[in-house]
């Protein structure tokens, strides 16, 4: 008996059980993250936002996993909404020294 039709259905079957479970491992999307700073220009007045974006939000392979799993990515982004939105943190300008506070002796 040819056990070869069992182990390449075996086989099969195990491949997207193994896609998924390896995106949902690398997969982070909290890592997209956008930055709103204010009061930056020549005026005190001027607001000019600035966005910091992680390009890929994979723990590992960056540019070939996000290759990869991008059809996941997309149903991902579907059924879970809410992970991937990005997120405002305000972030106010500090006074030059206030950069490196001084330490306690």
């Amino acid at each position: 008996m040819n056990r070869v039709p069992l182990i390449l259905a075996i086989v099969l079957l195990l491949l997207p059980v193994l896609y998924v479970g390896s995106y949902s491992a690398l997969v982070v999307p909290e890592r997209e993250v956008r930055v709103e700073m204010d009061h930056i220009g020549p005026k005190p007045q001027t607001l000019s936002p600035v966005y910091i974006t992680f390009e890929y939000p994979y723990r590992f392979g960056n540019e070939w996993s996000a290759i990869f799993f991008w059809p996941l990515e997309q149903i991902d982004r579907k059924v879970r909404p809410g992970a991937w939105e990005l997120r405002t943190v305000p972030v106010k300008r500090l006074p030059l020294n206030s950069a490196f506070p001084a330490r306690s002796t």
